[in-house]
Parts: C-alpha cells; structure tokens; sequence
C-alpha cells in the first residue's frame, strides 16, 4: 500500500527542519552582506566596463586608421600636388618625427579628451597625404606661422619656453623664446634660443636658399599686456654653416618687417615705405615701385615669376582698409624702365599663391556665397587671361613653398576614417553593458532549468 502524498511531504519538511541551524541568523546582518556584494559585483562590473571603454578608444582608431608608415623619400625626386588639398580631422594621426618634404603648412584643430587645440599641419611633397606635424614647444597661432624652405625640406617656426621674468602677455601661457628648424628628411631639429626674460615679438620667418631671415625681437622692460614695445630686429640664420648674425644698424634691412616678405626662387620680396625690396644672396639687389598701390599680406602680396622679369600681384582698391573682397589682378614687365602694372583681363582675386611657369600665375578662386564658400587655386594666362582650375582646398588654406605649384598635380589620397575615440568608449561602454545583461538573462535561465 503506497503512501498518500500528504504524508510524503509532511516527512520531507520534518526531515529539512531537522537540518535547520538551531540559532537562526540575524536578518538584518544578512541583508546587509547581501547589499555589499551586490554593489561590489556592480563595482566590478563598472570598472570592466571603464578599462573595455580605455582600451577600445586607445586601441580601436589606430587599429581602423593603419600603420601611420613612413613618407620619407628620396631628396632629388620631384614635388607633388594632390588635387584636394585637405586639412586634416581632429582625430587624425600625424606625421612620424621626419616626414619627408612638404608642399605646404597650414594651422588646423585638434581633437582632445577634454578640449580641442591647435595644431599645424602638412601636405606631403611625395604622397599628397595631409597630416598633423609633431613640433614640440611650437606656438600655434596665425601671428606665428611656420615657413617652409624652398625645396620643402626644412620647417622652421616658433617656440616656447620657459621665461626668467614674468612674460609680457600675462593671458599667454606659452611665451616665444626662440626659432627652431627641423629637418624634415632626418627627423634633426635645431634651435636658436633668444635671450628674452619675459618673452618675445615675432614678426616673421622667411627663407632664402639655405638661409632663415626671421624678425622680431624681446619685450622691453617696461612692457605691459596693454603697452607692448620691443625692438624689432632682423636676424640671419645658414643652416649650412650654423653661422648667426644679427643684421647691423647700417644694413637697409635691419628694421624690415618679414611679416609680409613672400618668396622668389632665390630669395624673397619685402615690402617697406621705400617700395618692394628683392633680397637675393644676404643684400637687396633690386627695388621694385609700381606704379600703383599692392596688397602687402603675405597670403595675397606680390609675387615674383620664376625667370626674374614679371611681378605680379592684386591691385589695393583701398589702401586704407582691408575688405576681403577681390581686386584686380595686375602684371608688371621688370626689364622695363618703369614698373608699369596692368590689369590681367577681368581678373579678380582675393590671393596669388605663385607661379606654375613663366606665363601662368596661381591665384585664389571660390565658388558659393558669403556662407557656403569652397575655395581653390586656379591657373591664369597672363597672356590670354584664361582661367584654368587647378585644385580645390577643404578647410583653412595653407601656405605653399615656392616650388610647389610647378609640382605634377595627382589624386588625392583618400580621408582616413578617424573616429572620436569618446564616442568609442562609449560604443564600447553600452555594447558590454547589452553583453553582461543578456549573459546575465541565460545564466538566470539555464539555473532555472
């Protein structure tokens, strides 16, 4: 005779109150240890979850963007331009310490953590690729613009340091102290370091062969935030011979402001009160005065063709202001007796970057209206005043070497997909948050079978 159910489960309790602990354990103790695991295991959770995000936004973007590789190339092979000239996203990589010779340099935005910043950037002279450029101490502003060398090789810009004195521009965490050139070949950077106890004025850095003319000069003792006086000066710096020398008190270019001075094949143009000065070889071998007045920013200045006979450059409409909006653009014969300016057809620009040949003049071009401009360079006959598109610029315009606009024109190297690593932290915070939870959901059910 079986036994009824109800007797089966009155012996199956009485045999599990027998194991029961005699002295039953404090609820509220239990609880409370409870609640301590449960927020320790959700502490480890979050902390896994914390390094998963780390690793992936310092892992993930360089893993997607590839080995940064090395550009370098040989030193006689020709100049490129690519047809998109493009300044870089924020979360791009830069250049290894020698990238090999540029086109152009240009002021650009860095992404960060906490706050963007900026940064200069480079075009490539051998693969068109535009990348961000590691200068350490540089300063980064448009008053302190690099310069690159005619052939593209060296870079030479400002940088900061530490001053002995208060620095003159209180609000100004990074006072220039000196000049740098990196060789950008070798990867070799030297400095000249300037004795400024409170800072310096930069005025400007200019080329001419192997040779940096830069101007500029410390802050005076009884300089304020708000009365800034300093001498300006011009310096002579060949990287040849490592030879320095500041420019004596007799020498006519000793207070010339290279701020606006533009490159020529051999040399530079400088723009004083006495006209447009050629300096070749360390000395001014020629003034040029046109006979009518030329814009003197460095961006839009005049410019020499490569054979020394024709200077070009955009007729200033307004002397006494600056507009932004184009100007004529005008041509001078330098082998005649009188440096006539005359216009090129209808032209009007608001920059000339420089010369592609003896009879084709690089100008600024754009397309849009005020608020949805797209820049590019475009080449102009002088002869025939035919306008011919060159390339196109995404984002700020660089400034190109001299040489760079004879370069063979190419393909742009393609944008390199450069994620913001906070927003793959995040990916990477909610993607292992779904994991846990549904890792969680089997397991519940798996115990429950």
């Amino acid at each position: 005779m079986s036994t009824p159910p109800t007797t089966q489960v009155t012996e199956r309790l009485e045999r599990l109150a027998g194991q029961a602990p005699l002295v039953l354990a404090d609820p509220e103790r239990l609880w409370s240890q409870g609640r301590r695991r449960q927020r320790a295991r959700w502490a480890g959770t979050a902390a896994g979850l914390v390094v998963l995000a780390v690793l992936g936004a310092v892992v993930v973007p360089p893993v997607i963007q590839g080995s940064p590789g090395l550009v370098a190339g040989a030193p006689d092979a020709g100049l490129i331009l690519p047809d998109v000239v493009r300044q870089p996203g924020e979360w791009e990589r830069a250049f290894p310490s020698a990238p090999g010779r540029l086109v152009a340099v240009g002021l650009g935005t860095r992404g960060g953590w906490w706050s963007p910043r900026s940064a200069w950037w480079g075009v490539s002279g051998e693969t068109g690729e535009s990348r961000f450029l590691e200068l350490p101490d540089s300063v980064t502003s448009l008053d302190t613009r690099p310069a690159l060398s005619a052939d593209g090789r060296r870079l030479a810009y400002w940088f900061t340091g530490k001053t002995t004195d208060e620095p003159v521009i209180l609000e100004d965490e990074h006072p220039v102290v000196g000049v740098a050139v990196l060789d950008l070949v070798t990867g070799d950077a030297v400095r000249w370091e300037v004795d400024a106890p409170r800072g310096m004025r930069t005025d400007g850095l200019v080329w001419a062969g192997d040779v940096l003319w830069w101007s500029g000069g410390p802050y005076d003792e009884g300089s304020t935030p708000n009365v800034r006086s300093s001498t300006i000066a011009v310096h002579t710096w060949d990287l040849s011979t490592g030879e320095r020398q500041d420019l004596d008190e007799g020498n006519p270019l000793v207070r010339a402001s290279l701020g606006t001075a533009t490159p020529t094949p051999e040399g530079f143009l400088v723009t004083g009160r006495r006209g447009i000065r050629l300096v070749q070889e360390g000395k001014v071998t020629s003034t040029i005065s046109p006979n009518v007045p030329l814009h003197q920013q460095s961006s839009s200045g005049p410019s020499l063709s490569p054979d020394g006979t024709l200077l070009v450059g955009i007729h200033d409409s307004d002397p006494d202001g600056f507009t932004g909006e184009p100007d004529p653009l005008v041509v001078g014969n330098l082998n005649a007796r009188a440096t006539q300016m005359n216009p090129v057809g209808n032209i009007e620009t608001t920059a000339v970057h420089g010369w592609r040949s003896v009879n084709e003049v690089v100008i600024e071009t754009y397309t849009g209206g005020e608020f949805d401009r797209v820049y590019g360079a475009s080449t102009v006959d002088i002869d025939t005043g035919e306008v011919m598109p060159l390339l196109d610029f995404r984002g700020n315009v660089p400034s190109f070497v001299y040489d760079a606009w004879s370069a063979e024109v190419i393909e742009a190297p393609d944008a390199p997909w450069a994620p913001d690593p906070r927003l793959v932290a995040l990916s990477v915070v909610i993607l292992g948050w779904v994991a846990l939870m549904v890792a969680k959901r089997v397991r519940r059910r798996r115990g429950g079978a």
